[in-house]
């Protein structure tokens, strides 16, 4: 993770960015492009090297494996990690403590829990969250992604006070902002930027957001209408942000079928012309 223009470090609007591919090989050009679209849009941070960008992060489904992962990719210098709750094996409540404890004992960077039962068959539960959180002081938050409103408010209850809750669920970030929340890691801010920081700015002063919740459930729809991030590629093609929508293997272009209802999106948010 890389914070940029946060006030505080991981709050706000981060970017969980795609690796834009030409070729085989990572489109260097469109990356610079679409970073800089992403800091004149006032986003706040990035996550790199993550599932969206098709790269492989530090965190796995082996203990050992995500300590040794970490102590390398921490000579890089990043912010903090991101760190995935073990996929496939399906650990119990107190193996998945006892992961991020030793996680935690392998760096003195900030880690912050990564929560997505959809993409792990596995799901932290908040008391489990807090008890890790009480006892490493460099585990200082979670991106929670099950789209669940009630485990932002558990969260917001059975952790410490200075415990950073981010929401991973772009249809709901708001309202889990105005639940105090302290930000999103999103991927429909690399197509809406700017409108996904004004929205969270919104919500953390308490203004009207109704709207704003019914336009990021629409947007979102979009853009998860095949696995991320097939569709987001490419929207961001579309609009002339990067040069090519291609994805490494298993992952294809968007399907044909798909293409019409991003596109009408992108047009009703004057993305396109």
């Amino acid at each position: 993770m890389t914070s940029q223009n946060s006030p505080e470090l991981f709050g706000g609007v981060s970017t969980a960015l795609i690796t834009p591919f030409l070729k085989g090989e990572v489109d260097y050009a469109s990356l610079k492009k679409l970073v800089r679209f992403q800091l004149e849009g006032g986003i706040h941070g990035f996550v790199v090297a993550g599932s969206t960008a098709e790269v492989m992060g530090s965190g796995t489904f082996n203990t050992q494996e995500t300590c040794d992962l970490v102590r390398i990719f921490e000579k890089q210098k990043p912010s903090g990690f991101l760190i995935v709750t073990p996929y496939y094996n399906r650990p119990p409540q107190r193996g998945l403590v006892a992961h991020y404890k030793r996680v935690a004992q392998a760096t003195l960077m900030p880690i912050l829990i990564y929560n997505v039962p959809s993409r792990t068959a596995c799901s932290i539960s908040p008391a489990s969250v807090s008890e890790v959180a009480k006892t490493c002081k460099n585990v200082v938050g979670i991106k929670e992604a099950a789209g669940n409103l009630n485990t932002i408010q558990e969260l917001k209850t059975l952790c410490p006070p200075d415990f950073l809750v981010l929401s991973g669920d772009d249809e709901t970030y708001i309202q889990s902002v105005e639940l105090g929340g302290h930000g999103v890691i999103s991927v429909i801010s690399h197509v809406i930027p700017r409108w996904c920081v004004d929205a969270y700015r919104k919500a953390r002063g308490h203004s009207e957001t109704a709207d704003m919740v019914q336009k990021a459930k629409d947007m979102a729809a979009a853009l998860f209408c095949e696995s991320n991030p097939i569709p987001v590629k490419w929207a961001l093609k579309e609009m002339g942000i990067i040069t090519s929508d291609e994805l490494r293997l298993p992952l294809l272009e968007l399907a044909p079928e798909f293409q019409p209802r991003v596109r009408a999106t992108l047009k009703s948010w004057r993305l396109l012309p």
